[in-house]
């Protein structure tokens, strides 16, 4: 089985994502030797230095196809095992649910990963206005996000209802961690698990700030939710 891997000019938008200050996503397509199924558990974004790193990230992974390690590990059914692990908080500060639309999916006619990722960014801004702050606007600072794990679990279609549960913790000097696990309601399965790294950011200043002590206080007095 021929495998034909896209060259620049056919990467596209993505390829215009060289000088883009944001990356919401990226969908890494790879290909394993004829007769074995192709299967992906996980993707890890990040954003810092995308610039810079896009042409490394491009030799090695679209260029060349994706060779899974020989001592990877993998599930007794001889699959892949995750990547990506994401230790989820004891409690979760807050939720709201969403359908999925039919704009949400892809040609599979499930879910679309980057649709995901549009949703834990939703999730986060939702979180904040109902602590009421914008990614803008937070005690005169701003939020910035400056990495993205997703670890997709199994399969979401048109009209289900999804569960999103959004929890707080790694704090450090500048900012933490803000955890997703998304949820079909209907089934009560884990659709996804997912965290983004954040920093507080002064945008007069053009440099990272400190976290708000405010900020940290607030998050205290949060009654939690039943995980």
């Amino acid at each position: 089985m021929a495998v034909v891997w896209p060259n620049k000019s056919m990467l596209g938008s993505f390829y215009a994502l060289r000088n883009s200050a944001v990356c919401n996503a990226l969908d890494i397509a790879c290909s394993r030797q004829a007769g074995k199924r192709c299967t992906s558990y996980a993707a890890l974004i990040r954003i810092g230095g995308l610039n810079a790193g896009f042409d490394l990230f491009y030799n090695r992974y679209v260029r060349k196809p994706f060779q899974c390690p020989a001592g990877a590990p993998r599930h007794e059914s001889g699959e892949l095992m995750s990547r990506v692990k994401i230790a989820m908080p004891e409690q979760f500060l807050f939720s709201l649910q969403r359908a999925v639309g039919i704009s949400d999916l892809n040609y599979a006619r499930h879910l679309d990963s980057v649709s995901m990722v549009q949703i834990i960014h939703e999730a986060r801004l939702q979180f904040l206005a109902h602590l009421g702050f914008t990614e803008a606007n937070i005690f005169g600072l701003g939020m910035v996000v400056t990495d993205l794990a997703v670890d997709y679990q199994s399969e979401s279609f048109a009209n289900d209802v999804l569960n999103i549960e959004v929890g707080v913790g790694r704090f450090n000097r500048y900012g933490c961690d803000i955890f997703y696990q998304i949820t079909n309601t209907a089934l009560e399965r884990v659709v996804c698990s997912a965290q983004t790294g954040i920093v507080f950011f002064d945008f007069d200043k053009h440099k990272i700030a400190l976290i708000p002590k405010a900020f940290s206080e607030l998050l205290e007095t949060l009654e939690p939710e039943t995980v």
